[in-house]
This record gives structure tokens, C-alpha cells and sequence, in this order.
């Protein structure tokens, strides 16, 4: 991807903080997740992140840092735990994304509670298992790009659902 490379570069600069880091690894890690590789957006984290089925390492960040790490790692376990199917995964990836939606209301963050919002969505209505015609496809996009020309905030869909979810009909 462009834009890991020099977010690579950034993150390995010996004078970064220990909040800017972890923000540095968590844009990293959503422009990983956007782009569909959820195990390279898993190995961007694994300094705070053991996997799936584990909690952050969030001790010494701030309240902002926290929730941009547990809304990436919520985001990241929902999608993973999902394709691997594994047991509670999906009710944990719930409780981080909440946690750090929370977080972002009392932080007046209105964009991040947004994007957090988006993600608990795309937890509770699994993506994978529709089926639709590629019409139906570009009549949803066509609807959600009106709706961003009206709005501040939009609803992020990842480009990996456009490969994942367009069928042909039968």
C-alpha cells in the first residue's frame, strides 16, 4: 500500500511519544483494514495487540489514544474473528467498539463517534453473508454518495466488500 510505507518510516523515528506511536500504528492499521488485509492491520498492532481474544495493552496512553486503539482493535477482531469464525470474537469486538465510543462522546470527538458507530454497524450486519446483485451494489453507493454531499459524516465501506459480496444472480 502507499501510505504504509511512510507511516512505517514515521512510526521507526526514535523521538516519537509513546500516544503518537500508538496513533501512528492505529492510522496504519486502518489504512491496512480499508484496503482488506486484516492480518497485516493485525501486525501493524502488535505492540498493544496480542490478537484476537485478547485485551489492548492501553496502560500509560491518554483517554484519546485508548479509544483510537480499542476502536481499531474492536474493528479488526469483529473482521478477523468473523472470517475465522472464532467463538465470542464478535461480542468482544462490540464491547471495545462501545467502550471507545463512549470515550470519543466524552471527548466531544464527533467524526471518531461516527466512525465508531460505522464500525459497530458493519458488526451487526455481517457483510459476507449477503448476497447481492452488483445493481443492487451500485444503487447502495450511489445513495450513500448523495448522502455525503448533505452530511459532514459518512459511513466508511471497505473496499474489500465490493470483491467480497458482489455476486452474480442465479
Amino acid at each position: 500500500m502507499n501510505l504504509a510505507k511512510p507511516l512505517l518510516e514515521e512510526i521507526d523515528r526514535p523521538g516519537l511519544s509513546v500516544n503518537e506511536r500508538a496513533v501512528l500504528r492505529c492510522r496504519l492499521a486502518r489504512n491496512l483494514e480499508e484496503a482488506g488485509d486484516y492480518e497485516a492491520a493485525s501486525e501493524a498492532l502488535a505492540e498493544l495487540w496480542q490478537g484476537v481474544g485478547s485485551r489492548p495493552m492501553v496502560a500509560g496512553l491518554d483517554d484519546e489514544t485508548r479509544a483510537e486503539v480499542s476502536l481499531r482493535v474492536g474493528a479488526l477482531t469483529g473482521w478477523i474473528g468473523s472470517a475465522s469464525q472464532i467463538e465470542g470474537s464478535q461480542e468482544m469486538a462490540k464491547d471495545l467498539i462501545s467502550e471507545s465510543l463512549r470515550a470519543f462522546e466524552q471527548l466531544g470527538q464527533r467524526s471518531k463517534v461516527g466512525e465508531a458507530r460505522s464500525d459497530s454497524r458493519a458488526l451487526l450486519f455481517p457483510i459476507r453473508r449477503i448476497r447481492r446483485s452488483p445493481r443492487d451494489v451500485k444503487c447502495s453507493t450511489d445513495r450513500i454518495q448523495r448522502r455525503r454531499r448533505r452530511t459532514k459524516g459518512y459511513c466508511r465501506i471497505p473496499k474489500s466488500f465490493y470483491r467480497k459480496s458482489v455476486r452474480p444472480i442465479e
